[in-house]
């Protein structure tokens, strides 16, 4: 009978192990590597484009003193190498891919708002550039958003909003993102996203109100579109208890 034991050599080796991943991976914003331990972020992400804005004004507070677990970091890191798998498959396909997976870039953005105009930066993170034609995000995702959103062409509007944020930094119309599945590798067509004039400018005024309350203290209302707290995105929010009291 083969039997197998956890030893304390085992453990050993998963120290190393955990070391090794936080060695290899950090948060993926470079600013809040290098502020951790500071305070508030006074800057977004791309994916805060497509966020309820008193989430992100949350995120921003908690900023830079957000604990990266090893595992996170893993998690992280395993996303990664899914999404550089899809890039990988496109080139050998014949695609021409430009950049690298996660190349970091930033860009300003002023909202000419009621009290005046207010710019606020946003770092993005492009997966790559097709053909030198539109842009790609990839994304990999567990099984129920695979089935409950992609298989059913839905887009969570954090992925919908990133995409327009990636846009408007290359200055680009298309965007195309493409999504495999954590467990089975199976990879759908990619969701052609075209640039949303409208929707870019509702989510600019948001985040410049969160630029505001960031700088005065002010706690912002929650978003008359949230009226039950079990709506998906309020259910599975780390400040639901906060929001909703």
């Amino acid at each position: 009978m083969n039997v197998a034991i956890i030893s304390e050599q085992s453990m050993k080796l998963q120290s190393d192990i955990d070391a090794g991943i936080k060695s290899l991976e950090e948060h993926p914003c470079s600013i809040c590597r290098q502020g951790r331990g500071e305070g508030p972020r006074d800057h977004f992400h791309g994916s805060d484009w497509g966020k309820c804005y008193k989430m992100i004004l949350f995120d921003c507070l908690v900023g830079k003193k957000e604990v990266m677990t090893p595992q996170k970091r893993s998690f992280l890191r395993d996303g990664h190498l899914h999404e550089e798998s899809i890039v990988s498959a496109l080139r050998a396909g014949g695609r021409k891919i430009t950049g690298t997976v996660g190349n970091e870039s930033s860009f300003n953005f002023t909202a000419n708002t009621p009290k005046g105009p207010v710019t606020f930066t946003t770092i993005v993170h492009t997966d790559g550039i097709i053909d030198g034609k539109a842009g790609l995000e990839c994304k990999s995702v567990k099984d129920y958003a695979w089935k409950n959103k992609f298989l059913k062409g839905k887009i969570p509007e954090t992925y919908y909003g990133q995409c327009q944020a990636y846009m408007l930094k290359h200055r680009m119309l298309t965007w195309f993102l493409a999504v495999k599945h954590r467990h089975t590798s199976e990879i759908l067509p990619p969701f052609e996203i075209q640039f949303d004039k409208e929707y870019v400018q509702k989510k600019a005024m948001e985040l410049a109100a969160v630029t505001v309350a960031l700088k005065t203290g002010q706690i912002l209302t929650r978003p008359k579109s949230k009226l039950n707290k079990r709506d998906s995105e309020c259910l599975y929010c780390n400040y639901k208890d906060q929001c909703w009291g």
